[in-house]
């Protein structure tokens, strides 16, 4: 296993944590598995590029994903909000509870009433208009993109 897979590996890691049953109530050990999953997600490009040497088919196909990454709304974010985390304070997010009325699948009902607790992105919403910014399903985006972009550079550098 290469350094960068044990990175990203952190990184899933840290966000299975903040999902877990016995941590989704607690509100600090969200924050900290969130805060340390930015850190490690955003490491994997940095350890990836350090593996990677002065290789030239890496810096050609990394180019071009550099560019791709630099205009994706969701990697932008999660590096601004990495960027708050590491020199500023940490991320926290905010915790909001949402009464359900009733509940489908398939167009059938499947369960009735409830609150759920929910994660947000403070200021998401400005970045993808209407978007509610919630961080487990935002996380799990960017940690797919981060797990591609890993099985692509491994491609790369076979």
């Amino acid at each position: 296993m290469t350094e960068t897979e044990i990175k990203l590996d952190d990184t899933r890691i840290q966000l299975e944590m903040a999902m877990s049953k016995e941590n989704i109530t607690k509100i600090d050990v969200v924050r900290s598995c969130i805060n340390a999953f930015i850190s490690n997600a955003r490491s994997v490009t940095f350890t990836m590029q350090k593996e990677s040497g002065s290789s030239d088919k890496f810096a050609k196909w990394y180019k071009g994903r550099q560019e791709e990454m630099k205009s994706n709304p969701l990697l932008k974010f999660f590096n601004e909000q990495r960027v708050i985390s590491i020199h500023q304070q940490s991320v926290r997010p905010n915790q909001r509870f949402v009464n359900i009325t009733k509940v489908e699948q398939g167009g059938h009902l499947v369960g009735t009433g409830g609150t759920v607790m929910t994660y947000e992105f403070e200021g998401f919403s400005k970045i993808v208009r209407g978007d509610s910014g919630n961080v487990f399903r935002l996380c799990k985006q960017y940690y797919t993109y981060m797990q591609q972009l890993v099985n692509d550079w491994l491609k790369v550098m076979k």
